[in-house]
This record gives structure tokens, sequence and C-alpha cells, in this order.
């Protein structure tokens, strides 16, 4: 929440008003839905999304559910229980598609066990590691067959998963830290500009488009007018934001865990 919240709520709220004021007629969304949308889960509250590039956000929202259910109940062991989910999606996903896709993330978990796995090779927990990736390879070969049989398979996006998967485990294994100012700068805001670039993004090409430039100069300016904003959004919103949120947090479990402590003494 403290993460994902305060630059979402900020950035669905400026791309609703744009798109209501400028258009395009299309992508325009009515109130009820705008609400919705500040749930991260509109479409399975049956509402469209303010943009649709934030179908992505319901399923990390979901994820950090299962997080918290597994530490829940298996603590430091909770990875263990992210393996069972997506193992049981898969299963799942062979016999009821749609149903696992949306409760068990069975299409995305693979990806989710990819990043733990990442983090336990960083931490040195080696051995678990290869067990995360164990999963993630069986879980990923059973959709692969699963799409071949439905003919969605795409040979260009598993060679690309294929490649930046590659690339990420090299740079872990070899202890490499990226210090390249640019892409450390597009790393910090990637968040709030994943959140603002696609229907403002339109907005501004079509607008820079219709009073004559370029299309790809059009694209260029509208990128870094992106870029402008997010970089705004990190450090006016998302930053400060998770800083309170947090702080509110850290405020409610002072005065919950004191209370609870009282109760036996009380009831004593």
């Amino acid at each position: 929440i403290a993460r994902l919240f305060p630059a979402f709520l900020v950035g669905c709220t400026i791309t609703f008003l744009c798109v209501t004021a400028f258009g395009p007629d299309e992508r325009r969304v009515g109130l009820a839905d705008f609400v919705a949308n500040l749930t991260m889960v509109p479409t399975d509250l049956g509402f469209d999304p303010v943009d649709g590039a934030y179908w992505s956000l319901a399923v990390e929202l979901k994820f950090y559910f299962y997080i918290a259910l597994t530490y829940l109940l298996l603590r430091s062991r909770y990875w263990l229980g992210i393996l069972a989910i997506c193992l049981l999606g898969v299963v799942t996903m062979l016999t009821v598609h749609k149903g696992a896709t949306a409760v068990l993330l069975a299409q995305f978990m693979p990806y989710f066990v990819i990043g733990i796995a990442l983090w336990k090779l960083k931490s040195g927990h080696r051995a678990e590691a290869l067990l995360c990736l164990a999963v993630a390879a069986i879980s990923f070969v059973t959709i692969d067959c699963l799409k071949i049989e439905q003919g969605q398979y795409q040979i260009v996006g598993f060679a690309y998963l294929t490649v930046v998967l590659g690339a990420l485990y090299a740079l872990v294994l070899g202890g490499i830290n990226i210090t390249f100012a640019p892409l450390l700068f597009i790393g910090r805001i990637s968040y709030s500009l994943y959140i603002v670039h696609q229907n403002l993004g339109l907005i501004l090409i079509r607008w820079l488009s219709g009073i004559g430039l370029p299309h790809p100069l059009a694209a260029t300016i509208a990128l870094a007018l992106g870029c402008a904003l997010a970089y705004l959004m990190f450090r006016y919103v998302e930053g400060p934001g998770q800083v309170l949120v947090l702080r509110l947090y850290e405020n409610l479990k002072s005065r919950i865990l004191p209370a609870q402590a009282r109760r036996p003494a009380a009831s004593s």
C-alpha cells in the first residue's frame, strides 16, 4: 500500500481528468469507473479501467495479498507457500483456465517466483534459489505447452524473456552493480512513469502530430514530458507518500499493540 497507492491515486486522477477533457472518446470512462479504479481492481468489480496499462497493478496487488497470507501462516518460510500457490495455479489452469488466472495468478506467479529466486540468489541462499527456479521452469513449460496446444505460443516473447532473465542472473551472480546514471534515474521514476505514460502520452502525441510535428518527434517530446511528470510525482508524491503511509502504520501499530498487551492484565 505504501509503495503503490500514493502515486497511483494521483496519477490515476490526472489521467482520468485529462482523458475526460481531451479524449480520445474511446478511452473515456465514467465517474463510477474512476472511483472503482481507486481500488486497483476495477475489472474484478465490473468496471472499466481508467488506463488499460493499469491491469498489471491488480495482479501485483493480489500477489501482495498472497505474500501477506503466506507470511501470516508460515512466517520466514512464506516463500514456500508462494511456490505451492504457483504450482496449484498451473495445475488448476489446465482445467479451469479463467478462474486460475484471476484467483491464483497462474500465468503471472512464475514471474514473481523468479523474482524471489533472484533475491534468494543475491542473499546467498543458492539451494532455495534453485528450488524457486525449478518451480518457475515447471510452471513456464506447462503454460507454454498449453499455449502451443491453443495456438497462442509466441516464440519472440519467449526468446526475449530468456535473454532478459539470463542478463539479470548474470548481473546477480557476478555481483555487478549498475551505476549508469540515466538508467538509475529511469529506474527510480519507472513506477510513476508507468502510471502516466499511456493515455497521457497518447493525448500529447495526437495533439503534437495535429499541429504538424512528425510522429517520431511528437513521440520523443511526449516521452520527455512523461519523464518530467514522472520525476515530479516520484519526488513530491511517491516518496513522501510512502513515508507518510509507513508513519501512519507505525503510529497505528504502536497504539494497537500496547492495548493488546494491557488486556490480560486488565482481565486478571
